[in-house]
């Protein structure tokens, strides 16, 4: 079955990341929905995570769902199928699901417009997903069979996470041309439920790259120089941890690993760094190269290579043991779609053209979603 699609997927998945990440720019979850609750248990320390109570595919999951919420977050993956957006052959767009196997091409939403965003997380039956129109990002649930679609919050920014029956999520982003950067009043860090009932506010300042773990957050701290946070939902406690701008953490249980930049003419060309929950020791993991993202899996620290044409790359977490994943360039944004990567890639002009998938070791590439035709997983 072949299916005419639009150059809009360009313009579609451009736009949608650039509105729906920040920066340079978890649904972090314990299984498939989310679920991290029950591994903060200290109210004297800063334990993201209890590592007596987690198994180690749950741990693989949480530093799974945290690497594409930070990066390209196009797609969700559940009980063999993926989610995500298309243009529709009427171009106006529509949220559609198929079987990994590449069969059950079904359309599950198509009240959509060309500017449909990112799927953002499965759960109980529901999908929950971001359109962007001219104004706003809308969060949207609807069920996985098409029905009872309906907007939850009308108004955020970025990627959400489903930790038990909350929504975490950031408000809008509102950029002052004076100041060269986001106001005070952008990207505030909210919670709902389900239903985007009964809102809460969490942290009422700009928000990024935030990640929840029980009762704490991690998080960027955009007026505070871009420098890590942990804030304590229970004790209402935010502490700071280190003095550098700072994207895409991603924390395995032990280390926080993040890129770090600087204001001078480097801005935006990353190296890599890690560093303990409580801030201590800090250190620079030297790959000889400036990075764009990472994304991390078992023992693998993956990131696109800026001095090699932005190919992927993979490294042991110590930096160790480097190794080529694709012959592909222009590579801008990475993400798991189940046992499988996912990445974009760019032409000259910055639009996006191709997104492949690969196995973890870059081999058996498929071309899956081309920019003059449908999805492929064969």
């Amino acid at each position: 079955m072949r299916r005419v699609l639009s150059f809009i997927l360009a313009i579609t998945l451009v736009f949608c990341l650039s509105a729906c990440n920040k920066r340079s720019s978890s649904e972090i979850s314990t299984d498939k929905n989310g679920d991290t609750s029950n591994f903060n248990k200290s109210s004297s320390s800063t334990v993201l995570i209890d590592m007596n109570n987690i198994t180690i595919e749950q741990l693989e999951n949480i530093v799974i769902t945290q690497s594409n919420r930070h990066n390209l977050n196009a797609f969700c993956y559940d009980n063999s199928w993926i989610y995500g957006a298309w243009g529709g052959e009427t171009g106006k767009g529509e949220l559609v699901k198929v079987r990994y196997d590449n069969s059950d091409w079904t359309v599950i939403d198509n009240d959509t417009n060309s500017y449909l965003a990112t799927c953002q997380a499965v759960k109980n039956g529901y999908i929950y997903y971001s359109q962007v129109t001219e104004t706003a990002c809308e969060l949207i649930k609807v069920r996985s069979s098409g029905e009872e679609s309906e907007v939850i919050v009308k108004e955020h920014q970025g990627s959400i996470q489903l930790v038990d029956n909350y929504i975490y999520y950031t408000t809008k982003e509102i950029f002052d041309k004076n100041i060269n950067g986001v106001t005070q009043d952008s990207s505030h860090l909210y919670r709902c439920d389900l239903d985007g009932e009964n809102v809460e506010a969490i942290l009422e300042k700009p928000v990024y790259y935030f990640s929840v773990f029980g009762d704490y957050i991690l998080y960027q701290d955009d007026k505070d120089d871009m420098t890590l946070h942990i804030y304590d939902m229970k004790q209402k406690k935010d502490t700071r941890i280190n003095d550098q701008r700072s994207f895409f953490p991603i924390f395995d249980g032990e280390y926080i690993y993040y890129m770090s930049d600087s204001k001078s003419d480097e801005e935006f060309k990353h190296k890599l760094y890690k560093i303990k929950p409580d801030g201590s020791m800090n250190s620079q993991i030297d790959l000889g190269c400036y990075l764009r993202g990472i994304i991390m899996r078992g023992d693998y620290i993956y990131y696109v290579n800026l001095d090699d044409k932005s190919r992927i790359y993979r490294c042991l977490k110590d930096g160790s043991e480097v190794e080529l994943i694709t012959q592909d360039s222009n590579v801008e944004k990475m993400q798991w779609v189940n046992n499988s990567l996912a990445y974009t890639v760019l032409n000259d002009e910055g639009q996006i053209t191709n997104v492949f998938i690969c196995d973890i070791d870059g081999g058996d590439k498929v071309d899956f979603y081309k920019s003059d035709d449908y999805w492929n997983l064969s």
